[in-house]
Protein backbone atom coordinates (compact mmCIF):
# COMPACT_ATOMS: atom_id res chain seq x y z
CA UNK A 1 0.00 0.00 0.00
CA UNK A 2 1.32 3.35 -0.60
CA UNK A 3 2.27 5.76 1.37
CA UNK A 4 0.30 8.76 2.12
CA UNK A 5 0.75 12.68 1.98
CA UNK A 6 -0.62 15.30 3.89
CA UNK A 7 -0.51 18.21 1.24
CA UNK A 8 0.36 21.40 3.07
CA UNK A 9 -1.15 24.71 2.11
CA UNK A 10 0.62 26.69 0.17
CA UNK A 11 2.86 28.99 1.75
CA UNK A 12 2.11 32.17 -0.46
CA UNK A 13 5.13 33.91 -1.28
CA UNK A 14 5.24 37.78 -1.75
CA UNK A 15 4.40 39.56 -5.40
CA UNK A 16 7.57 41.24 -5.38
CA UNK A 17 9.85 39.20 -3.05
CA UNK A 18 12.75 41.71 -3.34
CA UNK A 19 11.17 44.57 -2.38
CA UNK A 20 9.92 43.19 0.39
CA UNK A 21 13.25 41.69 1.74
CA UNK A 22 14.37 45.51 1.20
CA UNK A 23 11.63 46.92 3.30
CA UNK A 24 12.32 44.27 6.35
CA UNK A 25 16.03 44.94 5.74
CA UNK A 26 16.17 48.68 6.24
CA UNK A 27 13.08 48.84 8.94
CA UNK A 28 16.18 47.89 10.98
CA UNK A 29 18.22 50.59 10.06
CA UNK A 30 18.98 53.44 12.92
CA UNK A 31 19.13 56.02 10.23
CA UNK A 32 15.85 55.82 8.72
CA UNK A 33 12.34 55.90 9.56
CA UNK A 34 9.73 54.25 7.95
CA UNK A 35 6.05 55.30 7.25
CA UNK A 36 3.45 54.43 5.15
CA UNK A 37 3.06 56.61 1.89
CA UNK A 38 0.04 56.97 -0.42
CA UNK A 39 0.52 53.56 -1.91
CA UNK A 40 3.78 51.72 -0.28
CA UNK A 41 6.07 52.40 2.04
CA UNK A 42 8.88 55.59 2.24
CA UNK A 43 12.23 55.33 4.52
CA UNK A 44 12.73 59.23 5.36
CA UNK A 45 16.14 60.46 7.12
CA UNK A 46 16.16 63.73 9.24
CA UNK A 47 12.60 64.09 8.02
CA UNK A 48 14.29 64.16 4.34
CA UNK A 49 12.73 61.27 1.43
CA UNK A 50 15.15 58.76 1.08
CA UNK A 51 13.26 55.66 -0.81
CA UNK A 52 9.89 54.76 -1.50
CA UNK A 53 8.88 51.03 -2.54
CA UNK A 54 5.08 51.13 -4.10
CA UNK A 55 4.24 48.00 -4.13
CA UNK A 56 5.27 47.23 -7.65
CA UNK A 57 8.82 45.86 -7.15
CA UNK A 58 10.39 49.01 -7.63
CA UNK A 59 12.28 51.62 -5.20
CA UNK A 60 12.26 55.29 -5.82
CA UNK A 61 15.83 56.54 -4.55
CA UNK A 62 16.43 59.74 -3.78
CA UNK A 63 20.81 60.30 -4.53
CA UNK A 64 20.44 63.60 -5.11
CA UNK A 65 21.82 65.82 -8.84
CA UNK A 66 25.77 65.52 -7.80
CA UNK A 67 25.91 61.89 -6.90
CA UNK A 68 23.40 61.12 -10.19
CA UNK A 69 25.81 63.03 -11.86
CA UNK A 70 29.14 61.18 -10.65
CA UNK A 71 27.56 58.18 -11.05
CA UNK A 72 24.91 57.66 -13.79
CA UNK A 73 27.22 55.55 -16.44
CA UNK A 74 28.36 53.13 -14.11
CA UNK A 75 24.57 52.75 -12.27
CA UNK A 76 23.05 52.40 -15.57
CA UNK A 77 25.25 49.42 -16.57
CA UNK A 78 25.06 47.65 -13.16
CA UNK A 79 21.22 47.71 -12.01
CA UNK A 80 18.33 48.02 -13.38
CA UNK A 81 18.21 51.49 -13.30
CA UNK A 82 15.68 55.12 -14.67
CA UNK A 83 15.44 58.44 -14.17
CA UNK A 84 12.62 59.44 -11.99
CA UNK A 85 10.79 62.16 -13.27
CA UNK A 86 11.80 64.42 -9.82
CA UNK A 87 15.08 65.87 -10.40
CA UNK A 88 17.41 63.47 -8.38
CA UNK A 89 15.66 60.44 -7.88
CA UNK A 90 16.07 56.89 -9.68
CA UNK A 91 14.25 54.04 -10.07
CA UNK A 92 15.37 50.96 -9.48
CA UNK A 93 13.50 47.51 -10.76
CA UNK A 94 14.28 44.52 -8.07
CA UNK A 95 13.98 41.97 -10.07
CA UNK A 96 16.82 40.02 -8.37
CA UNK A 97 19.26 39.66 -5.27
CA UNK A 98 21.69 41.91 -7.30
CA UNK A 99 19.56 45.02 -7.61
CA UNK A 100 18.35 43.96 -4.23
CA UNK A 101 22.58 44.23 -2.76
CA UNK A 102 22.79 47.33 -5.25
CA UNK A 103 19.56 49.14 -3.78
CA UNK A 104 20.89 48.97 0.28
CA UNK A 105 24.57 49.66 -0.47
CA UNK A 106 22.91 53.20 -2.80
CA UNK A 107 20.28 54.00 0.34
CA UNK A 108 23.79 54.37 2.44
CA UNK A 109 24.95 56.72 -0.18
CA UNK A 110 21.46 58.57 -0.43
CA UNK A 111 21.24 59.22 2.75
CA UNK A 112 24.81 60.45 3.27
CA UNK A 113 24.30 62.74 0.32
CA UNK A 114 20.92 63.97 1.85
CA UNK A 115 22.59 64.78 4.83
CA UNK A 116 24.95 67.18 3.29
CA UNK A 117 23.90 70.78 2.29
CA UNK A 118 22.84 71.19 -1.07
CA UNK A 119 25.64 72.07 -3.35
CA UNK A 120 24.84 75.94 -4.18
CA UNK A 121 24.12 76.47 -0.11
CA UNK A 122 28.08 77.32 1.52
CA UNK A 123 28.12 77.20 5.13
CA UNK A 124 30.50 79.44 6.87
CA UNK A 125 30.38 80.25 10.61
CA UNK A 126 27.07 78.96 11.28
CA UNK A 127 25.50 81.08 8.70
CA UNK A 128 24.04 79.72 5.03
CA UNK A 129 24.36 81.80 1.97
CA UNK A 130 23.53 80.50 -1.73
CA UNK A 131 26.48 81.18 -4.15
Amino acid sequence: MGRVTRRHPAVREPAFPYAAQAIDSLRSWPALAPAHHDNGVVFTAEDREIVRFNGRGTAHLHLTRPVLDRLMDVLAKSVHLGLATEPGWVVISLEDSMDLHALLALVSVAIKANAEPPAEETVTDGMTSRG
